[in-house]
């Protein structure tokens, strides 16, 4: 499980609390803002950990899929992890649960989840958009993020068989032309895609905002991944 910017481990404890209750093991990484201000070098870094820890957890279960389920900045982290990743452990994966993430992954997508965190200090948000917006084109230049752009988006389409997009049609930090851009660009590699938009709801909450519905959705696509992933694994061995 891989946070917003701004998460504490009370607020993943949740949710990894609902998925142990399903019978799953629980890794959470919490997201800083190092990995939204410079999402080739420090995510390069948080994912090789987070993927090692992987590692170490899958071996337990060595018969089992793997699931992610990612929020907004999130994504630019699983990108790594995916790189870091073996194939016989990518082979595990069940699917990806994308829950406001963006399609796309820019200098604009770092500056708005930036100034995202302050988004109820509207004073000093606004303050902060000229200083923060060129101090986030100067970093990406000087670290050669322009190319993660690309492989972003690379990894995001070779990696996992199944997406289940979660959005808010409020989440005005997520571009929704960039974001079904994206789905459909995953659907043409073959691979399934389920979405659930909902008309309220806020940036990385909808856990929380539309938990019953977010529930139902969410036990019912995995259930169905899971068992398409037991048969494909039973095929192949």
């Amino acid at each position: 499980m891989l946070s917003w910017m701004g998460a504490e481990a009370k607020h993943l404890e949740k949710i990894c609390d609902w998925w142990r209750s399903l019978g799953f093991e629980a890794l959470p990484l919490i997201i800083g803002p190092a990995h939204l201000l410079c999402p080739y070098w420090g995510g390069k870094l948080a994912g090789a950990d987070f993927a090692d820890n992987l590692k170490i957890a899958a071996a337990k279960e060595q018969q089992a899929p793997i699931f992610f389920h990612v929020f907004s900045g999130g994504s630019a982290i699983l990108a790594h992890v995916f790189r870091r990743m073996e194939e016989s452990e990518r082979g595990r994966i069940a699917g990806c649960v994308l829950d406001s993430c963006p399609g796309a992954w820019n200098v604009q997508t770092a500056v708005d989840g930036m100034l995202g965190v302050f988004r109820e200090h509207p004073t000093v948000r606004d303050a902060l958009v000229g200083p923060v917006a060129k101090g986030v084109v100067t970093v990406w230049a000087l670290t050669f993020e322009k190319e993660w752009e690309d492989e972003f988006q690379a990894l995001m389409l070779a990696n996992s068989p199944a997406w289940k997009v979660f959005q808010s049609r409020q989440d005005f930090f997520v571009n929704p032309a960039q974001l079904k851009a994206l789905i459909e660009l995953k659907r043409g590699t073959g691979a399934a895609v389920s979405e659930t938009w909902f008309d309220t709801g806020r940036h990385a909450a909808l856990f929380q905002d539309q938990k019953d519905e977010y529930l139902v959705h969410l036990e019912a696509w995995i259930v169905t991944e899971e068992r398409r992933w037991k048969d494909s694994y039973k095929a192949i061995s």
